[in-house]
């Protein structure tokens, strides 16, 4: 039996990812830098890590997992440097060389919090968070086969640690304890029910919360069988104590996406069955990665959707200060003038950054808020949602703003064009309901929309001398919110208003 187990490591190792050659590794070295000193290492793990030039402080943390005979060098190809340098986060790529290069997800030793690459790797987190200023609350991980089977690991041995993961090509935790048992779940997991996946979670997680996971599985994949995908999706829906039928079922390009949601609406388990792809990590170049062996360009950004899934694109939470109580961008009745209410916090986003920080869920193709169930509408609207409980979201804001209070900029809450139902025309923009008159006129400001409550003295479309987004330009009166707002949105965020303005023009 002895003699058995190093042809069965190698065919593992031959399976589970792909050769590279030095010219690869070479050209996709830069810009990584290795971090040592980072603890007692049991594990023996090489750190590597991606730093953006200009890192905020509390920056999140993504811990990205390469698959066997893969390095950091080879997995920083899917795209998760981009979205750091874009969305200021650090990337965390832990390496090994043991084993072929995979990490042994597969060995009962290591399937606890005390095994020794865990080890090495919540130590590599305690070292990040406390020499770089990261929040410890919103750390994440993310991998590919092995990589991923071992994110499944940690997800289930630090839920405390590692609140949200994605995982590509992965495998259930403790499927196996060993090498014999891996390429046999590899190929065939065993088929059990949910309540027997999750009491494997169960048995090392402690009293702490849930992971929200995320799954990420090809139709086609030989190396490791698709149906591992639905034995994970039973294993963290037990886990996080909801049923395995989807409560939502989309198409994005090659992949079907279900959700599986708890009593409030938000979605505590994702997953993505990407039809015909084999093994490997999705990408979608040159925006997202770059293909390669292993790395797939399907048209898919996983590192993307992963992102949102984490919370990191977008507002991440981060409460802005008030605006305008008029109308939101969607089109809907924020906060009536001079309403009082009570409210825990007030997040102004694109519904898709509502929707992962699970303020939103998906109502007939749109978005609706949590609870109320307040129509939010399109993925790239950009949207005020209030919480009024701790499972009730609506749309709009929290303040109480005087109806004659002059913020907007010919443009209503987003600084829209004065001739649509949102521009230059709401109870804090100036002019008539529908933004015409002189608040605004029909193309949304002009000479006569500016001035002390237009928001810009030489006007323009989009409500003031810059034009467009966030309300403004021009001379704002004292008051104006509106660069506010434009200090807490994305270049996304922005470019959207300005398409939006330019449209309603």
């Amino acid at each position: 039996m002895r003699f058995l187990k190093w042809p069965l490591l190698l065919a593992f190792v031959a399976s589970c990812g792909p050769e590279f050659t030095e010219s690869d590794v070479d050209a996709r070295r830069d810009g990584l830098t290795q971090v040592t000193g980072f603890g007692s290492n049991p594990g023996a793990l090489t750190l590597w890590i991606y730093e953006p030039a200009s890192l905020p402080a509390n920056a999140p943390l993504v811990v990205a997992m390469h698959g066997c005979t893969q390095t950091a060098d080879a997995y920083a190809a899917t795209g998760w440097n981009t979205l750091a340098d874009q969305h200021g986060f650090l990337v965390a790529y832990p390496q090994t060389t043991a084993n072929g290069s995979c990490f042994n997800w597969f060995q009962s030793a290591q399937q606890t919090r005390n095994g020794e690459q865990v080890t090495s790797i919540l130590e590599m987190v305690s070292h990040l968070v406390t020499t770089k200023g990261l929040n410890s609350q919103r750390v994440y991980v993310t991998g590919l086969s092995a990589g991923a089977a071992m994110s499944n690991v940690l997800l289930a041995v630090a839920p405390d640690v590692f609140t949200r993961g994605s995982v590509i090509a992965g495998l259930p935790f403790a499927c196996a304890t060993t090498q014999a048992q891996a390429l046999s779940c590899m190929s065939s997991p065993p088929n059990q029910t949910p309540t027997q996946w999750g009491a494997l979670v169960r048995a090392v997680s402690g009293t702490n919360p849930a992971p929200r996971v995320q799954l990420w599985h090809g139709s086609s994949d030989s190396t490791v069988a698709p149906g591992n995908l639905n034995e994970e999706i039973d294993q963290w829906a037990d886990v996080n104590g909801i049923d395995v039928t989807a409560d939502a079922t989309t198409t994005i390009g090659s992949a079907t996406r279900r959700e599986f949601r708890n009593g409030s609406g938000v979605t505590l388990v994702e997953s993505f069955q990407v039809s015909g792809m084999s093994h490997g990590t999705p990408v979608d170049p040159p925006a997202c990665g770059t293909a390669g062996a292993f790395i797939l360009d399907v048209n898919l950004c996983s590192a993307r959707f992963a992102a949102e899934f984490f919370g990191l694109i977008g507002d991440g939470g981060v409460v802005v200060p008030p605006v305008d109580a008029g109308m939101n961008d969607a089109g809907m009745a924020a906060v009536d003038a001079g309403t009082a209410m009570n409210c825990l916090g007030e997040w102004f986003a694109t519904n898709v950054n509502h929707f992962s920080a699970g303020r939103a869920v998906l109502c007939n193709g749109r978005y609706c808020a949590v609870g109320s169930g307040d129509l939010l509408g399109d993925s790239l609207d950009m949207t005020w949602v209030r919480q009024v409980s701790a499972t009730r979201y609506e749309a709009g804001q929290c303040a109480v703003v005087d109806a004659g209070m002059p913020v907007g900029g010919g443009g209503g809450s987003t600084g829209g064009g004065g001739g649509a139902a949102t521009g230059g025309g709401n109870a804090t923009g100036g002019g008539s309901a529908v933004g015409g008159g002189s608040g605004g006129g029909a193309t949304g400001g002009g000479a006569t929309g500016g001035g002390a409550t237009g928001g810009g003295a030489t006007g323009g479309s989009g409500g003031g001398a810059s034009g467009g987004s966030g309300g403004g330009g021009g001379d704002q009166p004292t008051g104006c919110g509106c660069a506010s707002v434009e200090g807490g949105l994305s270049l996304l965020g922005l470019l959207m208003l300005a398409r939006r303005s330019r449209r309603a023009s």
